[in-house]
């Protein structure tokens, strides 16, 4: 009796932070009035792979913009139908005055239709400024490395002057350290959740690492590390007996996986996401 009342506890804190993540995961623009209405200094990030350390080492929150699942009616006026979903439906949600509060939008130069919308952005969305985030496809080089810096440094210079502080050298080296242990964090979670997909499904699982974008970083980490720690701790007699032969184990890559009617029938077909090589999620 002892044994399953423990198990109950253990079950009920993981499904706790689980719907916890879910909720800040599908409702973003919820989060995103919390903060500006806290008087939070908020920017926003476009994928993929903006510093968000040189956001949070200017004294502001780095907030994820990936699109959302809408029509776009306003946003097809400057980008024609092919052009991936993402763009589309965050121009969208600039034309309409749905990111209005933000300091600015960090848009980096990873693909062409990311510089069209530089231009887009510019000429469509007047209450929001967009600073272009480039960084050197050959980071490793003398010359790459000089010139990522100076584009970092040139980024955190506009950001002061939209009302951040000037990163310090001891800021930005801070902020590196904390967006390391929140990747180890997700990681970790990663690996936990595909072993344990008895207690994580792949749309919960998706949901953890989807609200990385739209949370405060060390609040964010220790809830994840948190979690993790639930999930080794929790009783082997819970987990999915033979998980090798009872459950299908796949790897998903791209740049977002967090489609729910697709993991609910992952779920559904005891399908586990066992590791990923997707943007928005572990890597």
């Amino acid at each position: 009796m002892h044994d399953i009342h423990y198990n109950n506890i253990m079950n009920n804190n993981i499904n706790a932070l689980l719907d916890d993540f879910a909720e800040t995961a599908g409702a973003p623009e919820k989060q995103l009035r919390a903060f500006l209405a806290a008087g939070k200094s908020v920017v926003g990030l476009l994928p993929y792979f903006c510093p968000e350390e040189i956001v949070y080492a200017a004294g502001m929150i780095p907030f994820g913009l990936w699109g959302a699942d809408r029509r776009v009616s306003e946003a097809r006026r400057y980008f024609p139908a092919f052009i991936c979903s993402i763009l589309q439906t965050v121009l969208e949600q600039g034309i309409l005055g749905e990111l209005a509060g933000l300091r600015a939008v960090l848009i980096p130069v990873s693909c062409d239709s990311l510089k069209g919308l530089q231009s887009n952005w510019d000429s469509a969305v007047k209450d929001v400024p967009f600073i272009a985030a480039a960084q050197a496809q050959n980071r490793k080089t003398p010359a790459g490395i000089e010139f990522t810096a100076s584009q970092y440094r040139k980024i955190g210079d506009e950001l002061a002057r939209l009302g951040g502080e000037k990163p310090a050298d001891e800021r930005v080296r801070e902020a590196i350290r904390l967006y390391n242990r929140k990747r180890k964090a997700q990681r970790g979670f990663a690996d936990a959740a595909g072993k344990r997909p008895d207690l994580v499904s792949p749309a919960q699982r998706s949901a953890v690492l989807k609200s990385a974008y739209y949370r405060e970083v060390l609040p964010y980490t220790e809830q994840v590390e948190t979690l993790t720690r639930l999930l080794l701790d929790a009783p082997a007699e819970s987990a999915a007996d033979g998980v090798s032969g009872a459950w299908v184990r796949i790897v998903t890559t791209g740049i977002v996986c967090d489609a729910l009617p697709l993991l609910r029938i992952f779920g559904e077909n005891r399908i586990v996401i066992a590791g990923d090589q997707v943007s928005q999620e572990s890597v």
